[in-house]
């Protein structure tokens, strides 16, 4: 890999990561993750910015939207980066 896929693949996991705690932290207050990211920018009673903390929501280190799915039962996620070819594989692809 060359040192911009690179850092574009690290920028990426770095998001996920940073976004995967304010989930948990959301399914710890609510008892489930919620069903569309776009939730944890609503500000809320002990969140006043919302539980991005004021902050927009990450993308991945190309520049875009990251994927999200959460489980119907509430209680899991898949959390993706499109990748360097900007396809919605649900994660699976490159």
């Amino acid at each position: 890999l060359d040192d911009e896929t690179r850092a574009a693949i690290d920028e990426s996991q770095a998001a996920m990561e940073w976004l995967a705690t304010r989930l948990e932290v959301y399914r710890i207050e609510n008892g489930s993750y919620p069903r569309e990211l776009a939730v944890l920018t609503v500000p809320r009673q002990g969140y006043p910015k919302g539980y991005l903390d004021g902050g927009s929501m990450p993308d991945d280190g190309w520049g875009r939207a990251l994927g999200y799915r959460v489980q119907p039962d509430g209680k899991s996620f898949v959390l993706w980066s499109h990748g360097a070819n900007g396809a919605d594989e649900g994660g699976r692809g490159d």
